[in-house]
């Protein structure tokens, strides 16, 4: 599972998500001061079946789509 979490207001997420809709658990946070201390959004985890968290970070890569599914297919062969 993937889980994308900002702190971008609700109005930004639905428009981004109209435009790029994907498959990941979206959760938004007024304040996310208290995980990390970047400006990049959104920060993203991706957790096992079993409730491990295999990995997180902000958008990968060159901050693309296919960078982003890059990412979750590099877990998907381990």
């Amino acid at each position: 599972m993937v889980v994308t979490l900002s702190d971008e207001s609700r109005q930004h997420l639905v428009t981004f998500l109209e435009e790029h809709p994907v498959e990941t658990l979206n959760v938004y946070q007024e304040s996310l001061g208290w995980i990390y201390d970047t400006d990049a959004r959104p920060m993203n985890f991706l957790i096992s079946p079993d409730g491990v968290l295999l990995d997180c970070t902000e958008m990968p890569g060159d901050g693309t789509y296919g960078a982003f599914a890059d990412w979750v297919d590099e877990h998907l062969k381990t």
